[in-house]
């Protein structure tokens, strides 16, 4: 019979007593659930690459609803994503 202390994120002790195969298994699950408390982390951060890009698309729809004619609208829209361009790849 083997005995282990394994502490948690809470900092609450918990104290197992099992075989070695159990322990493994056991050791395992808890490595587990550590790789998957961290995958909302990546997700997180591709949540805010999407509301940079909503922001973008928002002033480029408010663009569009501007009274300027046709021309001048495609010049801002096109000066508008160089500068995004630019921001990107310098960055």
């Amino acid at each position: 019979m083997l005995q282990a202390v394994i502490y948690n994120s809470k900092d609450r002790k918990i104290i197992v007593e099992k075989n070695a195969y159990s322990l493994k298994n056991l050791a395992l699950a808890v490595n587990k659930s550590l790789i998957d408390s961290q995958k909302p982390a990546i997700g997180e951060e591709k949540s805010a690459i999407d509301d940079k890009k909503s922001a973008v698309d928002r002033i480029k729809l408010a663009i569009e609803q501007l009274r300027y004619n046709g021309t001048l609208k495609a010049n801002i829209l096109k000066e508008y994503d160089e500068i995004e361009k630019k921001r990107i790849f310098q960055s």
